[in-house]
């Protein structure tokens, strides 16, 4: 029974860093071929960086409910506004987003700092002032290419919403 536990275990842990390692190699370096040395050294550094996490992963909570309660309401209030940004505003940029997560997360220290919240409040306390600050932000630096929104920035479809329009 040991044994298969162990099993189960080893084999997420193996196909998380499997995974975060296809990430990296195919999303953030472009696909380029690494040699087996390399691909061997990615692996072991994603495997030190999860050993850590497992280690550091008590000082969040005392159970695993609120280990994740923490994770949750500190990563997607965060990750929900970049993608609202990114749904809804043609004006969203790079820059202006990143802006916008760096005031959510200050925010989000000292409102942690000064108050008592519950854990998975910490989401609210971000959301807003990244949604807000990340769209004034965006027009501090140049818009995106419309080629580059086609698709991807949700409108109405305007031709069905009037009513001389053939449906």
């Amino acid at each position: 029974m040991l044994a298969g536990l162990f099993a189960a275990a080893m084999s997420t842990v193996d196909s998380g860093i499997n995974g975060v390692a296809s990430v990296i190699v195919y999303d953030w370096m472009g696909g380029k071929e690494l040699s087996l040395r390399r691909s061997r050294m990615l692996t072991v550094a994603l495997g030190v960086l999860v050993i850590c996490a497992a280690l550091l992963a008590p000082l969040l909570g005392d159970n695993v409910i609120n280990i994740i309660n923490t994770i949750a309401g500190t990563l997607l209030g965060g990750l929900l506004a970049i993608f609202g940004l990114g749904m809804f505003s043609r004006r969203a940029n790079s820059p202006g987003v990143l802006i916008g997560l760096t005031t959510g997360g200050v925010l989000l220290i000292i409102v942690i700092q000064m108050t008592e919240i519950p854990k998975w409040w910490y989401g609210v306390f971000t959301v807003f002032p990244t949604l807000l600050v990340g769209y004034a932000a965006s027009f501090w630096f140049a818009p995106p290419a419309p080629k580059s929104l086609a698709g991807t920035v949700w409108q109405p479809d305007r031709a069905k919403s009037r009513p001389d329009s053939p449906t």
